[in-house]
C-alpha cells in the first residue's frame, strides 16, 4: 500500500508541477492524519519532484493541548530536516469581530497565515491535505445549503495555480492504511467528533447511512463534484464572453469599476442559465466584500433585467440594479468624493473615472470651425468670463445651474431627473464650477456630458474660448505629440 500510494500521488503532482527543479512548496500540516500522511509522502518525493519543503502550523487557540500539536508538528518538521512556521490565532475572536462561524473564522485565518507563510518562503505552491472524504462532505453541505452546480463542484485539485490538493483522489481509509503500514503517528482532534459542527453531523451521522445504499457512496460524490467543476469551468468561460458580449459604454462620465452597464435585450437573448451566470459575474466584478452572491440576490436582478424600464432594486448592502431603456445598469451606491481643480490650458486627469478634463484656450475666430463638434463631452465657453479657477466636483445638494438657452436657473437633480438621468448614475456625475463674485456662491458653468451655463456662453463680445474635453481615457501626457 506505502509504495502503491505514493507512485499514484507522484502521477498527480507530476501532472500538476513543472519538471525538476521545481520549486518551493508550502505543506499545511494539522498535525491530523491526512496532513501527516501528506507531508510523508511529499518528503519521500521532494527529490524525485525537485521540490524544497516548507511546514507550516497555525494554532487555531481553540484547545488547550493546540500547543501541543504545534510543538509536535515543528518536531515532525525537525526530523525530516525540513523548515518550520508555526503560527498562533485567536480564532474565536476573529469569529467574533466579523460575525463568522467558527469554521468560517479558522479557514480564513489558515488561509490568510499559509500566504504569507508562502510569501516570506518564495513559494509557488501551498500543498493541502483535503481527501475525498472531505470532498464528499463539502458537497452534501453545499447541497443541503442550496448551493448551485458552481458550489457542488466544491474543491478543485488545484485552485488559483498554487493551492494543491494532491490527496482529494484518495479515501480516508486508504490514508490510515498507509499511515499504520509507514509507521506513521498523529494527532487526533477531539472536535472532529463535536456533532455541533455540521460537518461532523455530516460526517458520522449523514456518510455513514448514505453509505448503506451505495457503499462507494464517497467516490460516486467525488465524481459529481468533479464533472460538476469541469461544467462550471466551461460555462464560466462561456459567462465571461457573453458579459463581454453585452457590456456597453456608460454616459460621460460613469465612472468604470463601480457601474456596469449591460445590452438588456441581448443579455435576455441567452439562456437562462447563461443570464444567471452573466448577473453573478458582472457582481462579483463590482464588488467582492457583499459576494459571494446567492440565488435571491441573482433572482433580484433577474427581476429588474426583464422589467420595461424604471425599476430599482437594491441587490445587496451596497449595490443595487435598475432597468433603463434598452439598459440594465448595476452599480454600487456610494460614490467616490472628486474635488479638483482644473489646469487652464493642460489636462486634468480623473483617475476616479479613468478620465480626465483637457482644456485648451483658443481664439473667438475658432468658434465656426467648433460649432458642429460642440455638446455633451465638448463643450466652449467664454474663456474670460469663465476665469481660471475652475474646478470639478460631485454636485450637492441645491446646486444650481441656468441651462444655455434659458432665463431662469433649475436644481441639477431637476435636470437629471428630466433628462431621464437613470438614479443609479446620478452620484457618478461631475460638475465644473467657479468662484462666486461678491455674496454669490459657486457658479456652475457644465453638468458634465450634459448641460451649460447660458452666462459663460460663447457670444459676439468673446475674445477668447476655453474649449473643454472630456477624455475617457487618462492619456499619458508625455506620449502626446
Amino acid at each position: 500500500m506505502p509504495a502503491d500510494l505514493l507512485q499514484r500521488v507522484h502521477e498527480v503532482l507530476s501532472r500538476w508541477l513543472p519538471p525538476p527543479p521545481a520549486g518551493t512548496m508550502v505543506v499545511a500540516v494539522s498535525g491530523g492524519l491526512d496532513s501527516t500522511v501528506l507531508l510523508d509522502l511529499l518528503h519521500r518525493l521532494q527529490d524525485p519532484l525537485g521540490l524544497a519543503l516548507h511546514v507550516a502550523h497555525l494554532d487555531h487557540g481553540l484547545r488547550p493541548e493546540s500547543t501541543d500539536e504545534a510543538r509536535w508538528v515543528a518536531a515532525q518538521a525537525a526530523r525530516r530536516g525540513l523548515p518550520c512556521t508555526t503560527g498562533v490565532e485567536e480564532v474565536r475572536a476573529l469569529a467574533r469581530r466579523h460575525r463568522l462561524s467558527l469554521e468560517q473564522a479558522a479557514r480564513q485565518a489558515r488561509y490568510a497565515f499559509l500566504d504569507r507563510v508562502a510569501a516570506e518562503a518564495a513559494a509557488s505552491w501551498i500543498a493541502l491535505g483535503h481527501q475525498a472524504d472531505d470532498q464528499a462532505e463539502t458537497v452534501l453541505l453545499r447541497l443541503v445549503r442550496g448551493s448551485g452546480s458552481s458550489g457542488l463542484a466544491a474543491m478543485a485539485g488545484v485552485r488559483d495555480g498554487r493551492y494543491l490538493r494532491p490527496l482529494l483522489g484518495f479515501t480516508r481509509q486508504e490514508l490510515a492504511a498507509y499511515a499504520e503500514q509507514a509507521g506513521l503517528s498523529h494527532c487526533e482532534d477531539p472536535s472532529n467528533r463535536d456533532l455541533r459542527f455540521a460537518r461532523n453531523r455530516i460526517r458520522h451521522q449523514v456518510l455513514p447511512v448514505l453509505q448503506t445504499l451505495n457503499p462507494a457512496v464517497v467516490a460516486v460524490l467525488g465524481r459529481a463534484a468533479t464533472l460538476l467543476g469541469d461544467e462550471d469551468a466551461l460555462l464560466t468561460e462561456l459567462a465571461c464572453q457573453a458579459l463581454a458580449a453585452v457590456t456597453v459604454p456608460g454616459p460621460v462620465p460613469a465612472a468604470p469599476g463601480r457601474r456596469l452597464l449591460l445590452d438588456a435585450p441581448r443579455l435576455l437573448g441567452y439562456h437562462l442559465a447563461l443570464q444567471r451566470r452573466v448577473i453573478r459575474a458582472a457582481l462579483e466584478g463590482l464588488s467582492t466584500r457583499e459576494g459571494p452572491f446567492d440565488f435571491s440576490q441573482v433572482e433580484r436582478v433577474l427581476f429588474v433585467l426583464r422589467q420595461s424600464a424604471g425599476v430599482y432594486l437594491t441587490v445587496a448592502a451596497g449595490l443595487a440594479a435598475q432597468r433603463s431603456g434598452d439598459r440594465l445598469i448595476l452599480g454600487r451606491l456610494a460614490a467616490v468624493p472628486v474635488d479638483r481643480p482644473v489646469s487652464i490650458p493642460g489636462f486634468t486627469a480623473v483617475p476616479e473615472h479613468e478620465a480626465g478634463v483637457r482644456a485648451s484656450l483658443l481664439p473667438a475666430s475658432d468658434f465656426a470651425a467648433l460649432r458642429p463638434g460642440l455638446g455633451g463631452s465638448r463643450v466652449a465657453f467664454d474663456a474670460d468670463l469663465a476665469g481660471d479657477r475652475l474646478r470639478l466636483r460631485r454636485p450637492r445638494p441645491g446646486d444650481r445651474l441656468q441651462p444655455l438657452g434659458m432665463t431662469g436657473s433649475r436644481k441639477v437633480s431637476d435636470i437629471l431627473v428630466d433628462a431621464k438621468h437613470p438614479r443609479l448614475l446620478r452620484a457618478e456625475v461631475l460638475v465644473l464650477t467657479r468662484p462666486g463674485t461678491g455674496d454669490q456662491e459657486e457658479e456652475l458653468l457644465w453638468l458634465v456630458g450634459g448641460r451649460v451655463a447660458h452666462r459663460f456662453a460663447v457670444g459676439p463680445e468673446t475674445r477668447r474660448i476655453l474649449l473643454l474635453e472630456w477624455e475617457p481615457k487618462i492619456v499619458d501626457e508625455g506620449r502626446r505629440s
